[in-house]
């Protein structure tokens, strides 16, 4: 069984607005969000290969040299912001030989190796399709205007008696390629939510962000958590 990591990569994509713009290629600490994910999946035993799927090569010379990483061509027709990533995954399915995908998008730096490990191990061995993070708040929230789990016209509830909002950190999914072709999504059928808490789940995507992870690897508190 072939287990390989896949980051797609493009340079000149938009991220939302307010978002830090050409984010994983940013300096964290000393390296770039992505060299921070690659050494990670680099530590996990059971992934054979970690992919940067890019239509431009230069994208390996802003990265450390690691020994499982390699860089697969795509399509520059790709390239497109109205491309979706069920597109790009079935183009990689379409030029590899994986038969477990972990794909990674490079906004979590403080995901663990165990972590991956752990939601390898649930599509391997304990027969889901596929597992994703996820981080759960028990807070009072609201969707398009309305309370998504309390009702206003009923007394406020007890946070703890709340029904958790549950937040797919999109970083990171593993799935199968038998599940991917049967659903054409990197969410399958029979799913497992793996849950993390804030400091694996904390996503730079803005400014404040960045400076909070900054401030994380400052005090080596990255460290005494791995």
């Amino acid at each position: 069984m072939k287990i390989i990591a896949l980051i797609p990569y493009w340079s000149d994509y938009a991220f939302p607005e307010n978002s830090l713009q050409k984010r994983d290629t940013l300096s964290l600490g000393g390296q770039s969000l992505m060299d921070h994910i690659i050494n990670t999946l680099g530590n996990v035993e059971k992934i054979n290969t970690t992919i940067i799927f890019s239509s431009s090569k230069q994208v390996e010379n802003d990265l450390r040299p690691s020994k499982k990483l390699k860089f697969l061509a795509r399509s520059k027709d790709l390239d497109n912001q109205a491309i979706s990533i069920e597109d790009i995954i079935e183009n990689f399915l379409n030029n590899c030989d994986a038969d477990i995908v972990v794909l990674v998008h490079p906004r979590c730096p403080f995901v663990t190796a165990e972590t991956i490990n752990n939601c390898i191990q649930k599509v391997i061995f304990d027969s889901f399709d596929s597992c994703f993070v996820v981080s759960k708040e028990k807070k009072l929230a609201w969707f398009n205007g309305k309370p998504l789990n309390y009702s206003i016209t009923k007394a406020t509830p007890n946070l703890k008696e709340l029904e958790p909002v549950i937040l797919e950190t999109s970083s990171l999914y593993i799935f199968s390629r038998k599940s991917f072709n049967k659903t054409r999504s990197r969410v399958g059928g029979n799913f497992y939510m793996y849950e993390v808490g804030n400091f694996e789940g904390l996503e730079v995507s803005t400014e404040e962000d960045f400076e909070m992870a900054e401030l994380i690897i400052n005090s080596g508190l990255d460290k005494l958590r791995k």
